[in-house]
C-alpha cells in the first residue's frame, strides 16, 4: 500500500528527505493531539490525530504501532514516510510505516493519522455505555507500550451527548464536546462515557477520590471509597514519599463478562461489577499499586503484577491483620505447585499460566525474600526498586545486591530460576 507524504490540510510544511535533519533529544515524551467521534447508532468510531512520536533508545527505520484490526485508514503521512503496510491478522495488529531513513535514538518525528474503526467490545449497548481505551487499540499503540508513556489533547464527539464523560485525564464539557487532556504522562487514554453515570466524591483526608457507576448504591460507593483511602493511607508511605498519590478515580463497570479484569492507570482504575465484595479491599490495593509498579515490559511483566500483588497483600497484613495476610500467602503456596521459572518467563509465548505466574508463583517468592531480610530491609529494597525504575529482572537483582548483599541476590536469583 503506497502512502501519500503529503495530503493538503493535514501535512503543513512538508519538507524533502535532503532537509529533513534529524532533531535534538527531546525532553519531553511523545504527544497525542486530535478528535475522535463516536456514533454508537452505527457502532462505529472515527479518529483524527496527529501522534508527535519519539524513537526508543535505538535507531528506527520502521515504525510499528497497534492499531484496532478493524480500522479503516485514509491517511497515515509523515514528512518522511514513503509507504505503510497494516497487518491484521497478527496477534496484536500492527501498522508498520517506512521512512526514507531511519529515526535517530530519541528523535520526534509527527505522524498524521486519519481513520475509522467499529466500536465492537468497546460499546454495550445494554447499558449504553462506551469504554475506550488501550485493550481496544482504539489510538496507535507502541508495541512496548508500558515503556513508552506520552501526554495527550483529545477532542470527544458522540452522539450520547448527556452523558458523563471519566477518563484517566482531565475532563471539560462543551456544548458539543468533551475536552480531555492529560495531567501526567501515562500509557493510554481512556474514555468512559454514558448518559447513566453518576459521580460520589470524597475529599476526606486530603484526598479527592470519585468513584463513576451507573449505580452507585447497588455498587456501595461509601465502602470503596473507604478502601481506597485506607490503600492509599498505607501505599504512599510505603512508596510514595517522594511520589505520593492523592487522586483517584474508580470506575465500576455496570457489567460483568466472566474472565473480564480490570487495570489501573495513573490516579484511575476501572473494576468489573461484581468485584466490590468482601475481597475488594485486596483489588483496590493491588490496582493502586500499579501507580508505582508500570515499568516494565510484556517480557518482564512480573515486575508489574507480582509486585503490585504483594504490594496489595502487605496492606491487607497492614490492614486486616497477618491471619488473612497468611491464609492468602498458604493458598498461593498450593497453586504456584508446578509452574515453570520467573526468570526469563515471557506472558506472550504461555498467556495461560501468566496468572498463576504473576499473582501466585511471583508473591510466594517475594514472600520468601521478605521473610530472609525482614520487614524493614524489604520495604528499603521496594522503595530502591522504585527509584531505579526497575524494568528487568536482572537490575532487580543487582539493586537487590546493593540494598542487602550479593548472597542474598544470588539466592534470590536462584529462587527465580526454579
Amino acid at each position: 500500500m503506497k502512502l501519500i507524504a503529503c495530503v493538503a490540510g493535514l501535512l503543513v510544511g512538508c519538507t524533502s528527505q535532503r532537509s529533513a535533519a534529524p532533531r535534538p533529544i527531546p525532553q519531553s515524551p511523545s504527544r497525542i493531539d486530535g478528535e475522535v467521534n463516536v456514533t454508537t447508532r452505527t457502532g462505529t468510531f472515527s479518529a483524527r490525530l496527529t501522534y508527535s512520536y519519539v524513537a526508543g533508545d535505538s535507531a528506527e527505520p520502521v515504525v510499528r504501532l497497534n492499531l484496532a484490526s478493524g480500522a479503516q485508514l485514509d491517511t497515515v503521512a509523515c514528512a518522511t514516510c514513503t509507504s505503510f503496510d497494516f497487518d491484521r491478522q497478527s496477534r496484536d495488529p500492527t501498522l508498520s510505516i517506512a521512512l526514507a531513513r531511519p529515526l535517530a535514538s530519541h528523535e520526534r518525528i509527527d505522524l498524521r493519522f486519519v481513520y475509522r474503526a467499529p466500536l465492537e467490545e468497546a460499546w454495550d449497548s445494554a447499558h449504553a455505555y462506551v469504554e475506550l481505551g488501550l485493550d481496544n487499540l482504539w489510538f496507535p499503540v507502541p508495541p512496548n507500550v508500558t515503556s513508552r508513556r506520552f501526554t495527550y489533547h483529545m477532542i470527544v464527539r458522540s452522539d450520547l451527548r448527556t452523558s458523563e464523560l471519566v477518563s484517566n485525564g482531565w475532563v471539560r464539557k462543551t456544548e458539543d464536546d468533551w475536552l480531555v487532556t492529560s495531567t501526567t504522562p501515562d500509557i493510554d487514554i481512556d474514555l468512559v462515557f454514558s448518559p447513566n453515570i453518576k459521580i460520589v466524591a470524597d475529599t476526606a483526608g486530603g484526598y479527592d477520590l470519585r468513584i463513576a457507576s451507573t449505580n452507585p448504591a447497588e455498587d456501595d460507593a461509601p465502602a470503596l471509597l473507604a478502601h481506597i483511602r485506607h490503600s492509599l493511607d498505607f501505599l504512599n508511605r510505603l512508596l510514595g514519599t517522594a511520589d505520593p498519590l492523592r487522586r483517584v478515580t474508580a470506575v465500576v463497570r455496570p457489567y460483568s463478562v466472566e474472565g473480564q479484569g480490570g487495570y489501573a492507570r495513573n490516579g484511575y482504575f476501572v473494576m468489573t461489577k461484581g468485584r466490590n465484595t468482601g475481597d475488594d479491599l485486596h483489588y483496590v490495593a493491588h490496582e493502586l499499586s500499579h501507580h508505582w509498579w508500570l515499568q516494565a515490559g510484556r517480557r518482564e511483566a512480573w515486575l508489574n503484577e507480582s509486585f503490585a500483588e504483594y504490594t496489595a497483600m502487605m496492606a491487607i497484613r497492614s490492614l486486616s491483620g497477618p491471619m488473612v495476610f497468611d491464609a492468602l500467602m498458604r493458598e498461593k503456596e498450593q497453586q504456584s505447585q508446578g509452574l515453570p521459572p520467573i526468570y526469563g518467563f515471557d506472558r506472550a509465548a504461555a498467556p495461560r499460566l501468566a496468572p498463576g505466574m504473576f499473582y501466585r508463583k511471583g508473591p510466594v517468592v517475594l514472600h520468601q525474600l521478605e521473610t530472609e531480610l525482614g520487614e524493614s530491609v524489604f520495604m528499603r529494597f521496594l522503595q530502591a526498586v522504585i527509584a531505579a525504575r526497575v524494568k528487568d529482572t536482572d537490575t532487580l537483582v543487582n539493586v537487590l545486591a546493593r540494598v542487602a548483599s550479593q548472597d542474598v541476590a544470588d539466592r534470590f536469583m536462584e529462587r527465580l530460576k526454579q
